[in-house]
């Protein structure tokens, strides 16, 4: 069960169906489930909102250590990153606590590809929010893995999944930096 609030008339309910989206039963408007559920304390948390916020802070601190950081203007990929001569292109997660991950197919290959032409590394990138860290694990690990398959918005979404427990044991984004003598 999960509790949706409605952005077009405010109305809250309890919903335990399945899809990707419901019906407020006040305005009968399509409600996208995993954007508009209320979480503790009763706000609604919008989950692209979040994305973006967390892919504006990995901007700034990338900034902060002296590279050359960008959101993709064209969305297309997440944040690129240059400083000494080597690109890194991230693809952003965020959580709350730590969870599991999807990372699209579509996205990772589009990441490594760019990495690829500029000679440099795709790294997924985890906010941890409750922490306020920020784990890495290089897209080339999930390479191989069997991918699964749903159904979002009418479209079927093809993805991996990054486990808890591999998250758990990433490096932080620091450690990675220091270890390739970027920091």
């Amino acid at each position: 069960m999960v509790r949706l609030r409605c952005p077009n008339c405010g109305y809250e309910w309890d919903y335990r169906g399945k899809h990707v989206y419901a019906t407020c039963p006040s305005c009968l408007r399509r409600v996208h489930v995993k954007r508009f559920a209320v979480e503790e304390g009763g706000e609604v948390e919008d989950k692209r909102k979040v994305g973006t916020e967390s892919e504006e802070l990995l901007v700034e601190l990338l900034r902060k250590w002296g590279f050359e950081a960008e959101r993709d203007p064209k969305g297309r990929l997440d944040v690129v990153a240059r400083k000494g001569g080597r690109t890194l292109v991230f693809e952003v997660k965020a959580r709350k606590m730590v969870g599991s991950v999807r990372v699209n197919l579509v996205q990772m290959a589009r990441a490594l590809e760019t990495a690829r032409k500029a000679g440099g590394e795709a790294l997924l990138a985890v906010h941890l929010r409750d922490r306020g860290e920020w784990r890495v694990i290089p897209l080339e690990r999930l390479k191989g893995r069997k991918p699964s398959e749903s159904v979002e918005g009418g479209s079927v979404v093809r993805w991996v999944l990054v486990l808890p427990e591999e998250i758990e044991g990433a490096e932080t984004l620091e450690e990675y930096l220091r270890r390739g003598n970027l920091l």
